[in-house]
């Protein structure tokens, strides 16, 4: 379930795109993402980047609503208030 929604204004990193790890195809690149979602999954939360397409640019989980908020604001700038709650 998507619980929170946001729009990328700017990324720290700026030099897309990034290589993923050693558990990805080798020859795979991740697009930059424009809008993040934060979804509530069944042990914490996801997240995720996507591109204009809508195609995933990677995700990262975290115990709480407040952690992922603060690796978004650290990684692309994003406000508190630059999120908009999505109704189920």
């Amino acid at each position: 379930m998507i619980v929170l929604r946001a729009r990328i204004v700017r990324s720290k990193n700026p030099e897309p795109p990034w290589q993923p790890g050693p558990y990805v195809a080798p020859d795979s690149v991740f697009p930059t993402p424009t809008r993040l979602e934060i979804e509530l999954d069944s042990s914490g939360f996801l997240l995720i980047g996507y591109n204009d397409a809508g195609k995933g640019c990677g995700d990262n989980w975290f115990q709480s609503i407040d952690d992922a908020k603060a690796a978004a604001e650290a990684e692309y700038e994003l406000a508190p208030e630059g999120w908009m709650p999505v109704e189920p």
